[in-house]
């Protein structure tokens, strides 16, 4: 997937009847799926722990991301996804351009990576107020309805972005000093297809000092997060 040309983007009839049956019962299960449904779009937030950023040999940090499904439901939801079954875990930051985007997502074993390259989600609309700002978390695509696990944090504001279809689904909202210190010098050399096929065997061998992940966990909203 990439993502936008500056370098290049992160990418891959029943209505009147119904009311006329109208009843009680009906009005109750709005009033109880109401809430459930406002429930779901409250943000939720996860750690990102890392290993190998720049600098001292073996740092390793952690960044906060707080993740708004208000701002794009569909994305949201697959970042729940993700967490849960832990599909970021070793994955590589493959695509680091400084005063561009830092971008990661592609599984390190090539079975999972073959996996949820089928797994693909439909494109949640831009809301003109949600813009690729410093520090703003979006998914990265190849095309139409082409999201599955890669995504991009945005190093400075990149609102030529939101016009071309890139809706942020989160932000970083604690550790933005750690992003900045993920490993930059390889740029966009890693080859995306060789990472989807085999997976960080090829990235060991060929990269072998690009900023990873450890673990990723929901978190409590950590004190502090309206900065980033």
């Amino acid at each position: 997937s990439r993502t936008a040309q500056a370098p290049q983007p992160p990418y891959g009839c029943c209505q009147a009847m119904a009311l006329r049956f109208w009843s009680a019962p009906l009005a109750l299960l709005f009033a109880v799926v109401g809430p459930l449904r406002a429930g779901a779009e409250e943000p939720f937030w996860i750690r990102v722990d890392v290993d190998k950023l720049e600098g001292k040999k073996g740092s390793s940090g952690s960044f906060v991301v707080e993740v708004r499904p208000d701002w794009a439901p569909l994305g949201a939801s697959r970042v729940r996804e993700i967490v849960e079954e832990k599909v970021w875990e070793t994955a590589r930051f493959f695509r680091v351009v400084p005063g561009f985007v830092a971008q990661w997502g592609i599984p390190g074993k090539p079975s999972v990576s073959s996996a949820w390259r089928e797994k693909k989600i439909k494109d949640d609309p831009v809301k003109p107020d949600v813009k690729n700002l410093e520090g703003y978390v979006t998914f990265a695509k190849s095309g139409e309805d082409t999201r599955t696990t890669q995504v991009f944090i945005n190093f400075k504001d990149n609102t030529n972005l939101d016009g071309l279809g890139f809706p942020p689904f989160g932000k970083v909202v604690k550790g933005m000093d750690v992003v900045n210190k993920i490993n930059s010098r390889h740029g966009e050399a890693p080859d995306q297809s060789e990472i989807q096929f085999n997976g960080n065997v090829y990235l060991k061998k060929s990269w072998p000092d690009l900023t990873f992940i450890k673990k990723v966990s929901f978190v409590e909203k950590p004190s502090g997060s309206g900065e980033l």
